[in-house]
């Protein structure tokens, strides 16, 4: 379980081991972008983004169910439009 206790700790926990290994496994998972996909769009991945909110469910940030591997482009659009808090998709 990671603990995450505000936003102070976020920078941490995106630098930490535990997340960098999760990362490159979601990547080399999913190495397309999931959100192109379901539009019939081949795109490469670049990003990993939480469909959880890490901030409101830290028990789940490195849960891979709740792990989405997104394009640069949509990672961007998603992260602006929920202000970073995650999509939670899986709600």
């Amino acid at each position: 379980m990671v603990i995450i206790p505000g936003d102070s700790l976020m920078g941490k926990f995106h630098t930490s081991p535990a997340w960098k290994r999760l990362r490159i496994l979601k990547l080399a998972r999913d190495p397309l972008c999931q959100l192109c996909l379901m539009r019939q769009v081949t795109t490469p991945a670049s990003e990993v983004h939480h469909t959880l909110s890490v901030e409101d469910y830290p028990e789940e940030a490195l849960n891979m169910m709740y792990l989405q591997s997104l394009c640069s482009e949509c990672h961007d659009q998603i992260s602006g439009r929920e202000g970073d808090r995650g999509s939670n998709l899986h709600r």
